[in-house]
């Protein structure tokens, strides 16, 4: 199945936005690790992660925690060990 994302991509979002406050870095990246996290827990293993293979559900509302969706999963791999 396929999702409709019409945020983007992490790459534009953050050439977009330019600066981030320190709080709005972080949470970012905490959306991003808990996303890793998922995969991780589930033995996928992406193998290709990058700014342009991070999309944004929906453009979030100011001071909201964009919800980041991984995509291209082609290199992907399950680790079994």
């Amino acid at each position: 199945m396929t999702e409709l994302c019409t945020g983007g991509e992490l790459f534009d979002y953050i050439i977009e936005q330019g600066l981030f406050s320190e709080q709005e870095a972080a949470n970012i990246f905490r959306s991003l690790v808990s996303s890793l996290m998922y995969c991780h827990q589930h033995k996928v293993i992406h193998r290709k992660i990058n700014l342009q293979n991070i999309l944004i559900e929906q453009k979030p509302q100011p001071g909201k925690i964009p919800v980041l969706k991984i995509i291209d999963l082609g290199m992907s791999a399950i680790n079994d060990h």
